[in-house]
């Protein structure tokens, strides 16, 4: 069993905006994606027999949430049997039907239990709105645009399908009244803004869309995609609310563990760092302040409210998982240059040895009360991921 397809490949585009992940990442006849194949395929055959009917099925899906969680989980179980453990996959579970993702154990007979999760995954309605419009972006894409690129700012999102074709066809016939050459001397003389803008309307959605003059040498080259930038709107974003609902899931799943539990998330955000990932386990970062009498600020301190994972109203609270392993924005293409990281629950009642771990860790240090990080070896350095990575961008 392969989790790809086998036969001989012509598609050397790049992937439709559109375009299900898995879809291009089989049909691609570009070096870089032959040579992600066979690593994934080296691993697929190290996963059990018994388990890759379902995790090939997750894997090839034309949802992109339920391929990126299969993915992340043969991305773990590949991690961990780098890393020297041997690794029983749904291992049984005394009194519960339900089964954890994996059960590790070094040469030393130390185990623990692993979880695997993505957090940030967008709402169904949210899904539906971005298709609609990655499907304007493709049709689009498709253009004949010889004189420009195009760059989109977008607001809202579209409660219907929009007219894409009727979209092109518009947009087609004002860029055939435009001359390059003058819109090239405005952007040099007057900026970005005294472009003359294509704005759109539907249902909800807006689209304006300003052309950039393309280099004289570029002038009516086919093969190349009018769309240059997209600008999306601007949001407000939770990432520590996703990582905590996320790690939660896992967490109250099973009930206690007499070993400790390792909880790997893939946090799918457009932005996610420390404070981000420190909010969501500990608690989000606030400041206290005192106030004198003509109401100026005499003494402030900075504080956590006690809405953590692991720090709540009451204290420590979710004890049984005893450390999460974060990363952001893991895929195919980012694995061969970022690293998961381990936090280790300060109040865990089954400690994750840190000797376990030969990756980037972050410690309880009990003199400061603060973590200590600890480097360790990459992740490419431990699935010997070729560097660069991608081999090539063709």
């Amino acid at each position: 069993m392969t989790l790809f397809d086998l036969g001989t490949r012509t598609e050397t585009r790049v992937k439709g905006h559109s375009e299900p992940e898995f879809t291009y990442l089989n049909q691609s006849a570009r070096p870089s994606v032959y040579a992600l194949r066979g690593i994934l395929e080296e691993w697929f055959q190290h996963f059990p027999r018994a388990a890759q009917t379902d995790l090939r099925s997750r894997f090839r899906d034309s949802s992109n949430s339920q391929h990126y969680g299969a993915f992340f989980e043969l991305y773990v179980h590949e991690l961990l049997i780098r890393a020297g453990y041997a690794v029983v996959v749904h291992p049984v579970l005394d009194n519960v039907n339900t089964r954890p993702d994996f059960l590790a154990r070094n040469p030393n007979g130390a185990e623990f239990y692993v979880e695997v999760t993505l957090a940030g995954i967008p709402a169904q309605a949210a899904q539906g709105a971005d298709t609609r419009i990655a499907q304007v972006y493709d049709i689009l894409d498709r253009m004949d645009s010889p004189n420009f690129f195009l760059h989109l700012d977008v607001e809202g999102s579209p409660a219907s399908p929009p007219p894409a074709s009727k979209l092109r066809g518009q947009l087609q016939r004002w860029l055939a009244t435009l001359d390059p050459d003058e819109i090239s001397r405005k952007m040099q003389i007057d900026g970005f803004d005294s472009i003359p803008k294509f704005t759109w309307r539907h249902s909800g959605w807006e689209i304006v869309i300003t052309p950039i003059a393309k280099s004289v040498e570029a002038r009516g080259k086919s093969g190349i995609r009018p769309i240059g930038a997209v600008s999306p709107e601007a949001q407000w974003l939770q990432t520590d609310a996703d990582l905590k609902a996320a790690l939660e899931v896992k967490a109250n799943k099973y009930g206690e563990f007499e070993i400790p539990l390792l909880i790997a998330v893939n946090v799918l955000s457009v932005h996610c760092d420390d404070i981000d990932i420190l909010n969501g386990l500990f608690g989000q970062e606030g400041i206290v302040c005192s106030l004198a009498q003509d109401g100026s600020i005499v003494e402030q301190s900075q504080t956590r409210k006690r809405n953590g994972f692991w720090y709540g109203p009451k204290g420590a609270r979710n004890q049984t998982a005893s450390g999460a392993l974060i990363v952001s924005n893991l895929n195919e293409w980012s694995m061969g240059v970022l690293t998961p990281e381990l936090f280790h629950n300060p109040w865990a009642k089954c400690i994750l040895n840190s000797d376990w771990w030969p990756m980037p860790q972050r410690i309880p240090d009990n003199k400061t009360g603060y973590y200590s990080k600890h480097n360790g070896k990459t992740a490419s350095e431990v699935l010997s991921i070729p560097a660069p990575w991608p081999l090539t961008w063709d």
